[in-house]
């Protein structure tokens, strides 16, 4: 590919759609047959894509484009994870959040010790909120 730019192809805004209506039924936790098969591929979509779109110059300067890569994504991941993590117990008294559909149980509020073990995780990429 090399250029960085493609023109535009309909089927594959048509495969980004599917993508994205994949991953908003496998979140809904209403539709379990139909939320349990998007499971399957909803992920693999946005790797085929974003594979589709990747220009191999842009790993030219490896530690340019880890770099960014790490400012891009990682530190969002981290700011926006510590704050949710911190806000956890108030977001359960605003009555926010009150249940996990993927585990099927009550959230609880975090001790001292289990909010460091889950902001630890949250710098590891480990865990979600």
């Amino acid at each position: 590919m090399g250029t960085g730019t493609h023109p535009h192809d309909t089927a594959i805004s048509i495969v980004k759609a599917l993508g994205i209506a994949a991953v908003v039924i496998s979140h809904t936790a209403i539709l379990t047959p139909l939320e349990t098969f998007t499971y399957y591929f909803n992920t693999a979509v946005f790797f085929f894509v974003a594979g589709y779109f990747f220009d191999d110059g842009q790993t030219a300067a490896p530690g340019r484009f880890i770099g960014r890569k790490l400012r891009r994504l990682y530190l969002p991941y981290v700011v926006l994870g510590t704050l949710f993590v911190l806000l956890h117990n108030r977001f359960l008294e605003w009555h926010l959040i009150a249940y996990d559909f993927s585990a099927r149980e009550a959230i609880r509020p975090y001790d001292t010790p289990e909010l460091l073990r889950t902001l630890g995780r949250v710098f590891l990429f480990l865990h979600h909120e």
